[in-house]
């Protein structure tokens, strides 16, 4: 039992500064942010609520240990310096006459939720007022870090992969800032006087790792994806294949025959058990979502060779400055400066979830009946063994999309090469007995975009039509 505060990560990204006010950003969020993110939303009768929340030990943290900050991802911006400004020092490019260039890395964690345990049930009252904060805390860190956040007192479930973070902890130690007695009244002290947050001293507590809840399900490829945004255009997903194939072809080309990986087995080489992925990352699963590629990508296999990705990502490097000849689509050219479409965001696709839904179709080597069940399922489950993951508790499956955006690809746009066959293809949504981490890529044109999944928490509803295993 005990009172606790779950925040979840809307776009899975969080920035921040440091604790230490250095070039990086804190993981996990620490508890005096959270705290001065429900004072920010308070009314002076909430103060009574925010005592007794000030005066608690201070929280045990649920929060994933698996994390990535990407370096190309930081954001930079001119900030006004509240030091030294004189009259008239803020001409017409204010950020920039009385301005700072601040940095902020963003991290991307594996599980885009955090949450703040206390011992100690929440009287009624006080429940309900920092529940109804909890709920109108617009951001936490930066304000691109949009949230949703709840308060309850008792048993709620368990952050599957995360780790629980403790005062003290041995594992992965990071010091973060918690409340301390005074706190509150410091904080209305600061704003009065027009002072930073930061200027109010907090108790500094060293966290670490105390355990990790059930390892976290994921396919046979890495989560850390390499995304390429299109510069100046969209593709329509029925050209999908023509530019991951050039992609592919043109990633080879600076490789000088390329790890098998890559290129896959010739007659008398072993075949790996995986390769990487090329990937198209489509506009759905929102409002008025028209199903365009915003980019291409790739995923790594989770036992790819260190040499073997290092001379991928340099291949990269070199396709992404000269961009590529995919034909009849001209030439695509890829930015270079980090994209804030949804579409184009990692997490957005290698969120845990247990259930997913197709943002592209998904592709069969075989006929399927989608009116039988039991070889709908069989098929499904054939297809999540090759990508290494469980088998799904149930299936379902249709010929039209099952969210918004998503579309059919006609047949002759689903063939590697012109005199291929072309592979029947459908729409899934599949439910899995425990969350499971992406990216989710199935079906027998899984190399080149088709049959990418997206978590179902993130997308709008659509369709049901469909069979169901």
């Amino acid at each position: 039992m005990g009172f606790s505060i779950t925040v979840e990560f809307l776009r899975g990204v969080y920035v921040s500064g440091s604790p230490d006010r250095r070039d990086g950003t804190e993981w996990p969020p620490s508890p005096a942010r959270l705290f001065g993110a429900l004072v920010a939303v308070a009314e002076p009768d909430d103060d009574p609520a925010l005592l007794w929340l000030e005066q608690q030990p201070a929280p045990i943290i649920r929060a994933s240990a698996e994390s990535h900050t990407y370096a190309s991802t930081s954001r930079e911006s001119y900030v006004p310096l509240n030091d030294g400004v004189t009259a008239g020092a803020y001409g017409r490019h204010l950020a920039r006459k009385a301005g700072a260039l601040q940095r902020w890395r963003q991290v991307s964690p594996a599980i885009p939720l955090v949450r703040f345990e206390w011992p100690t049930d929440a009287p009624e009252e006080v429940l309900a007022v920092l529940d109804r904060l909890a709920g109108s805390v617009p951001y936490l860190g930066r304000s691109v870090c949009a949230v949703e956040s709840v308060a309850a007192n008792g048993d709620v479930s368990e952050l599957v992969g995360a780790a629980e973070w403790i005062p003290g902890g041995l594992a992965d130690r990071v010091v973060l800032g918690t409340t301390r007695s005074g706190y509150l009244a410091d904080l209305h002290e600061a704003f009065a006087q027009e002072r930073s947050a930061h200027e109010v001293q907090r108790r500094q507590l060293a966290y670490g790792v105390d355990r990790i809840v059930a390892p976290l399900v994921r396919s046979a490829h890495s989560g850390d994806l390499v995304v390429l945004p299109f510069e100046g255009r969209r593709v329509g997903p029925g050209q999908l294949m023509i530019a991951s194939r050039a992609l592919l072809k043109a990633i080879e080309s600076h490789l000088d025959g390329g790890p098998l990986v890559v290129r896959g087995a010739r007659r008398g080489e072993d075949r790996p058990a995986h390769q990487v992925l090329l990937l198209g990352f489509p506009h759905v699963g929102v409002p008025h979502a028209s199903g365009l590629i915003a980019g291409l990508g790739l995923a790594f296999p989770n036992d790819i060779e260190p040499f073997e990705r290092r001379a991928v990502l340099r291949a990269i490097v070199a396709v992404e400055a000269q961009g590529v000849n995919a034909g009849p689509l001209g030439r695509l050219a890829f930015s270079t400066e980090p994209s804030s479409l949804q579409a184009l965001d990692p997490q957005r696709w290698t969120r845990a979830a247990t259930t997913w839904v197709s943002a592209t179709p998904m592709s069969s080597d075989r006929f399927v009946d989608l009116a039988k069940p039991t070889s709908v399922q069989r098929e499904v489950e054939r297809c999540c063994a090759d990508a290494g993951l469980p088998a799904p508790i149930s299936a379902s499956v249709s010929r039209e999309p099952m969210c918004e955006g998503a579309q059919n690809i006609a047949a002759h746009q689903r063939r590697r090469r012109l005199d291929d066959r072309p592979l029947p293809s459908f729409h899934a949504r599949l439910t899995f007995s425990e969350p499971v981490g992406g990216p989710v890529v199935l079906g027998n044109l899984r190399r080149y975009g088709l049959g990418l999944f997206l978590p179902e928490a993130a997308v709008a509803p659509h369709s049901t039509a469909g069979g169901t295993a």
